[in-house]
């Protein structure tokens, strides 16, 4: 054997050995592949409207494995008050660092009107009890992997809005009669805007029924803040059961008020009975 012969058998054994070795440390990488660990470190509950919600689930991915790996989408269930509300699965191209630890994010859509019964039983309960399940799909080098999760809370609902006649006064008054004025506050508890669909009042003034009376359209209740819509009703001596004489001479009269607002898939019957002075 030459001498070049020989330097090219040594360096074809010294690849060999290197190969063999590189080969047999990738098989014991590979074999030692460990399940990425998942924590819920928060979830944000978010009141749309009425009728929906959303939970945003903040997610910490470690990943132990001297090699990258892959989040390639999620599977989830979700259950509020024991009933199944949600099922569906979302993808996340997430690339998980060796050795690191990643954050991510999944929103889970919480149908509310699928909750109870019945809208007021949903506004009456005030939070309610949900689970999620969630299965996060991974891509490794030893292929396909699945780590299951499960995460328990509690999330608020809508609120009832808080209705009441806060005062009641005279617009005119004269021989012919008088222009009373309900002053109805509404408040919005809630974290949306609230339309005001509908709002109508029924009065029975001195135990007397008078022409019922309904709100202008188009008004909106913002967040957290009370809105006054005045409900004007005209009556006559006659109509409450008093002469013109005793009517100028500005008696306190009885009220009984029969209200319905309506907001969206909300109605809500309000009675509220009260004394007055013209």
């Amino acid at each position: 054997m030459t001498r070049v012969q020989r330097i090219g058998s040594v360096a074809l054994v010294g690849a060999l050995m290197v190969t063999s070795n590189s080969c047999a440390l990738l098989r014991q990488i590979f074999s030692n592949i460990q399940l990425p660990q998942v924590q819920v470190t928060k979830v944000d509950p978010e009141l749309k409207n009425l009728t929906s919600a959303v939970l945003h689930f903040k997610l910490a991915i470690k990943n132990p494995n001297p090699v990258g790996v892959q989040l390639e989408g999620v599977r989830y269930t979700l259950n509020v008050e024991g009933r199944e509300v949600g099922r569906g699965s979302t993808r996340k191209g997430l690339n998980l660092k060796p050795s690191g630890v990643s954050q991510t994010a999944i929103d889970l859509d919480v149908p509310l009107i699928q909750v109870a019964s019945s809208f007021l039983d949903l506004i009456n309960k005030g939070a309610a009890d949900y689970q999620g399940q969630l299965a996060l799909a991974f891509q490794t080098p030893v292929g396909p992997l699945e780590v299951p999760i499960s995460h328990k809370g509690r999330m608020p609902l809508p609120k009832k809005p808080p209705i009441s006649i806060s005062n009641v006064r005279v617009g005119r008054i004269d021989l012919n009669g008088a222009a009373l004025i309900f002053d109805t506050k509404v408040d919005n508890p809630n974290p949306f805007a609230m339309p005001i669909d509908n709002l109508r009042m029924a009065v029975k003034i001195n135990n007397r029924s008078i022409a019922g009376v309904s709100a202008p359209s188009g008004l909106t209740m913002q967040p957290g803040q009370p809105v006054v819509v005045p409900l004007t009703v005209n009556i006559s001596p006659a109509s409450i059961g008093l002469s013109a004489i005793q009517f100028m001479q500005k008696p306190s009269l009885n009220y009984a008020a029969d209200m319905v607002f309506a907001s969206g898939p909300l109605s809500l019957p309000i009675k509220q009975s009260g004394k007055f002075s013209l």
